[in-house]
């Protein structure tokens, strides 16, 4: 939220005339890394899900995967928003109990929506792995998102000291 409010707040400066193109560079770079870091995570998100099937023909139940590969493709490119974190972590959640709604529906009802009201029935490993594929979703970009914040912090530090 607050990225789309500091882009209107630059194309507002933008229509007033008193620009300051720093301000319009900087909120159009995040947001270009927002949408790369959820396109990579998107990327992974699909690439985890296959694997995860993949695996189940080989005999092997790896649900964490569609979870933990949507939040290691995330983590390819650095963001400085809390936002895109929790988003990661919310669609990874949410992938996870798509895939494991698509391998094993319910057979009392193969509805996504009973599924989904009836998801405490699942086994505790099931949800276990959901739910661990959930944090790396959040963390990978979370711990990124850390790391990128520190760089810029030693790098305005590095051209105060010039």
């Amino acid at each position: 939220m607050r990225d789309f409010l500091l882009i209107v707040a630059a194309f507002k400066e933008y229509h007033r005339g008193d620009v300051k193109h720093e301000n319009l560079r900087e909120c159009l770079t995040e947001l270009k890394q927002n949408a790369l870091v959820l396109l990579c995570a998107a990327v992974g998100g699909l690439v985890g899900y296959a694997a995860f099937f993949w695996l189940v023909r080989q005999g092997l139940y790896g649900l964490i995967l569609p979870g933990g590969l949507l939040g290691l493709g995330a983590g390819v490119f650095k963001t400085r928003s809390m936002a895109v974190a929790v988003a990661c972590g919310l669609m990874a959640l949410g992938l996870g109990l798509f895939t494991e709604w698509r391998f094993a529906p319910f057979v009392a009802n193969d509805g996504l929506g009973y599924f989904l009201a009836h998801v405490y029935q699942l086994k505790p490993v099931t949800l276990i792995m959901i739910a661990v594929g959930a944090l790396i979703g959040f963390w990978v970009p979370f711990r990124r998102r850390q790391e990128g914040a520190k760089a810029e912090r030693r790098d305005r530090a590095n051209l105060v000291q010039r």
